[in-house]
């Protein structure tokens, strides 16, 4: 039986595109798989609570800590522990920082101002109006977000270019705070709702919660390029312990890719 002039083409392409389509909806399956993660707790010498807040694309890490004669922020490389305070004595919190080392977070108890701290200036930071200003995180493009209370008493979400600030919410619950930005602007922090508080990732797109294991509680408060996130948990005997969460590469999608191309090589053999 013979087949009309290009037929047998025709036909090869239309396998070939259906194959290219099923290997992309699997492929797309599995890069949408939760990634899962080595964690790692950090707890300052000496302290009785540590509280992870920051960490560059380095490594560095920032926060602060506990012990019998107060509370102290903290700079960590991996080796070494530093300890700093806000001058005047009022108690700070730092929370973000970037590659050239700047540190930001907020100062104060009733009242709240956001700071920038590059290990020699201070610089007070203030959202427009509102009542209390608290920032958390800042990428090296200088993007800076945080959490306000508003004069209505709620806590909103905010980032901050260096000109414009922008209001921003976790959908469908309150008390949402943004804690961190990486260069991709990946946002990571944590939100409230009837079961406690939890973390989660918001790509520009999705919102993915994240939690540590068998804790109770779990706030995320930082995250660097390489999507390492660190924060804090309670675990299941009240105990407050730092982590270090690293993303686990998933090579399932990569020996898929592999295999359906093998195979792809083998029909268009046989169809030629």
């Amino acid at each position: 039986m013979g087949y009309p002039k290009g037929f047998m083409t025709s036909r090869r392409k239309k396998i070939l595109m259906g194959m290219v389509l099923v290997l992309a909806a699997i492929i797309g399956f599995h890069s949408a798989e939760a990634a899962t993660y080595t964690w790692t707790s950090l707890d300052y010498p000496g302290s009785s609570r540590t509280f992870a807040y920051g960490i560059s694309n380095s490594g560095q890490i920032v926060g602060d800590y506990i012990d019998n004669s107060g509370r102290y922020c903290f700079s960590y490389d991996g080796t070494t522990w530093s300890s700093f305070s806000y001058p005047g004595g009022s108690e700070a919190y730092a929370y973000g920082v970037n590659d050239t080392g700047q540190i930001v977070g907020f100062y104060g108890d009733l009242t709240r101002s956001g700071f920038s701290y590059d290990s020699t200036t201070w610089t007070s930071l203030d959202y427009p109006d509102a009542l209390m200003t608290t920032v958390y995180g800042v990428n090296n493009a200088g993007q800076i977000v945080g959490t306000i209370l508003d004069s209505g008493d709620n806590a909103v979400g905010f980032s901050y270019d260096g000109t414009t600030w922008t209001s921003l919410d976790y959908p469908g619950v309150s008390n949402t705070h943004f804690t961190g930005i990486n260069d991709a602007g990946q946002i990571v922090g944590y939100y409230s709702d009837t079961s406690g508080q939890h973390g989660f990732i918001y790509d520009g797109a999705t919102w993915t919660a994240l939690n540590y294991p068998d804790a109770s509680r779990t706030v995320i408060n930082g995250i660097n390029d390489a999507g390492q996130i660190v924060g804090y948990y309670t675990d299941q005997s009240g105990g407050k312990h730092g982590f270090l969460a690293t993303p686990v590469p998933l090579p399932g999608a990569a020996w898929l890719l592999g295999a359906a191309l093998a195979g792809l090589a083998g029909i268009k053999r046989r169809i030629r």
